[in-house]
């Protein structure tokens, strides 16, 4: 799916999706030794919204990528809201995507994964965690708040799609850059499809 600048804020298909709008646009970041997540959202809209991240930095637009850590979405018993659990040491920017994607400590109830970046961009190999079913959430949190975005990498049906949760509408050198690397995933999935068609592949994620 090659988006159109309208796309990139595209209506969710769902009440728990428009929720998840209007609570990850209020998330702000703390200490890593203390990440929590609010009561007042619904599901991981909700738990998104509110997670709380480590040490507030402006990263130049000049500098690499980087990445500040990632938690996993995880379904709590007799809640709606999932509880997010920081993953020590999990690195989805230096993921080797020649290794399965190892997620320590978490069950096979994970319903996403959100890392904290230097800036709201997505990487070449980023496409395996959603190929995975996994939705791939992105962060930034400036010192500035009004550069701050939120982005999400979706698997879907007709393709990958990135959509922009939160933060100032893309450039059209950004946008090309969004298409290019959708034009890339897509054709990776494919190329995955036609080895899964020949012979058996191990699991990009295991648990």
């Amino acid at each position: 799916m090659i988006p159109t600048p309208r796309s990139l804020r595209t209506s969710p298909s769902c009440a728990s999706s428009a929720a998840l709008l209007a609570s990850v646009e209020a998330s702000r970041r703390g200490p890593i030794v203390n990440r929590a997540h609010s009561k007042a959202g619904v599901g991981l809209a909700a738990a998104l919204g509110s997670v709380v991240s480590g040490l507030v930095r402006a990263a130049a637009p000049a500098e690499p990528l980087t990445e500040d850590g990632c938690s996993a979405a995880i379904d709590q018993p007799g809640s709606t809201e999932p509880r997010f659990q920081d993953i020590p040491g999990l690195s989805i920017l230096e993921w080797d995507p020649r290794r399965p994607l190892r997620i320590p400590g978490v069950g096979p109830d994970v319903r996403g994964i959100l890392c904290w970046r230097s800036d709201a961009k997505f990487s070449a190999n980023d496409y395996l965690v959603a190929l995975a079913g996994l939705p791939l959430y992105v962060k930034t949190d400036f010192i500035d708040a009004t550069r701050n975005r939120t982005l999400v990498l979706e698997n879907t049906k007709g393709g990958f799609r990135i959509r922009l949760l939160s933060g100032p509408e893309f450039s059209n050198p950004e946008f090309e850059e969004i298409r290019r690397l959708i034009k890339h995933y897509n054709a990776e999935r494919q190329r995955h499809e036609a080895q899964l068609s020949t012979k058996p592949k191990r699991p990009a994620v295991t648990l």
